[in-house]
């Protein structure tokens, strides 16, 4: 890979970025893992800030119940209707 140079750079040069963001949008697009295993051993290290130390997880919008509304009262007249046969639904 022609960019493993790129990682003597700063964090805050161009270069080192755009490995970091490219890498970031590989990553959101397949599998952790399998991208980690096709980037050369200097990407792989920790220590070099191209890759995230973990995979990234699910995020949920809603994940405290607390941001859902309460749920609307069902009005009890819709509970259970009944026909002239007997027959309820």
């Amino acid at each position: 890979m022609d960019r493993v140079p790129d990682l003597a750079v700063p964090m805050q040069h161009p270069k080192r970025v755009f490995v970091h963001r490219a890498l970031e949008l590989e990553v959101r697009l397949s599998y952790y893992d399998r991208v980690l295993k096709t980037l050369p051993p200097p990407f792989q290290e920790p220590s070099a800030g191209a890759m995230p130390d973990q995979a990234p997880g699910p995020t949920y919008e809603y994940e405290d119940p607390s941001l859902f509304p309460p749920p609307f009262p069902f009005p009890a007249s819709l509970t259970c209707v009944t026909f002239s046969s007997g027959a309820t639904l």
